[in-house]
């Protein structure tokens, strides 16, 4: 079996994930807290102690024991408390300053 190529990611993400200037390295740096600033849920996990690799492309971990994926109600308790999920329940504006509020230390422009 041969798998297609994969196509290049619309922009604004292609640029953050191959460009080299510094709003690039900082995405790249936290892709993790990126990736969990539009997840619909949050996993929790206990990750292989080894050494991490360094050096270019993905980095890959390992999970020991159980892995979890943990959802709230979809309905907030209060709208600046929206979470995963429940962001996607509000306007887009809504969503973007609900993401925003967890996410203090990113790129408020790119979570736009």
């Amino acid at each position: 079996m041969i798998l297609d190529t994969l196509q290049a990611p619309p922009e604004p993400l292609h640029s953050l994930l191959t460009g080299m200037d510094a709003r690039a390295r900082d995405f790249g740096h936290n892709i993790r807290h990126w990736n969990n600033v539009f997840s619909f849920i949050t996993i929790r996990f206990n990750m292989n102690d080894c050494p991490i690799v360094q050096g270019a492309g993905v980095h890959v971990f390992q999970i020991h024991g159980n892995l979890y994926h943990l959802h709230g109600p979809l309905i907030p308790l209060r709208e600046n408390d929206a979470r995963y999920a429940q962001c996607y329940l509000f306007d887009p504006l809504c969503a973007t300053q609900a993401c925003s509020n967890h996410f203090e230390d990113l790129d408020q422009d790119i979570i736009s």
